[in-house]
């Protein structure tokens, strides 16, 4: 099966928000572990992110904030971002 990089992010983030609207229709508790493939190394950019910035990396990084907007403005959508926790994390990068 090839790899398809093409839509990466767009991708995980409506997988994520098809999860997210699946488990609070549930009504218990859930857990999304959301994990960006490509934000130390500029490896692509989708196309309506190319030159939103200065560089192909701060291009990746607005790309990353909308994804994470999306989301935290999904749990506000759907009633709970006041009762759900968001824990941010990255590390230093590739170098």
């Amino acid at each position: 099966q090839p790899l398809n990089l093409f839509n990466l992010t767009q991708r995980h983030t409506h997988n994520a928000e098809n999860f997210i609207r699946y488990a609070t229709g549930k009504d218990k508790p859930w857990f999304l572990y959301m994990s960006y493939a490509k934000v130390h190394t500029a490896l692509f950019t989708n196309p309506e992110f190319v030159n939103v910035g200065e560089s192909d990396y701060i291009d990746n990084i607005a790309e990353l904030d909308w994804s994470v907007g999306y989301l935290l403005d999904l749990l506000d959508e759907l009633g709970i971002g006041d009762d759900t926790i968001v824990w941010f994390s990255s590390d230093n990068g590739p170098f």
